[in-house]
């Protein structure tokens, strides 16, 4: 990891929850050119999305967060739960702290339960790619 990349990410907490929102959906538009950022506190789960005009339905979901990976799990099902009427079928989980996998049964759960796929783009994953 870039030590300054990974000094910014453990320093990073909730008073720079929208910097790192915008950090990720700049990263994220390189994939995804059609990504529409959205974000603010009542955004209802989706900092960022994907919006097929022609079906009328949201393909994709971007969740940015600053909370510690400890929260990660609780976070990404409060996160499905408030896409209830508007499932994706994939929702990407970003986040400045280091998930591995701790998130693998909940990937399995989501596919299972709720036909969503789930993507954890990470701090390891942003510091891969920080100089592409």
């Amino acid at each position: 990891m870039s030590d300054k990349l990974d000094k910014a990410f453990r320093l990073t907490d909730e008073e720079h929850a929208e910097a790192f929102e915008r950090y990720a959906n700049a990263f994220l538009v390189d994939d995804y050119p059609e990504l529409q950022g959205l974000g603010g506190k009542k955004d209802k789960g989706m900092d960022a999305r994907i919006y097929n005009n022609e079906s009328g339905k949201i393909e994709l979901v971007v969740q940015s967060c600053v909370s510690p990976a400890s929260a990660a799990r609780s976070k990404v099902l409060k996160t499905i739960e408030k896409l209830k009427d508007n499932m994706p079928e994939v929702l990407i989980y970003c986040t400045s702290t280091v998930i591995g996998t701790a998130l693998d049964q909940t990937k399995r759960d989501l596919r299972t339960d709720h036909k969503v796929t789930l993507e954890v783009y990470d701090a390891t994953w942003f510091t891969q790619r920080q100089n592409t």
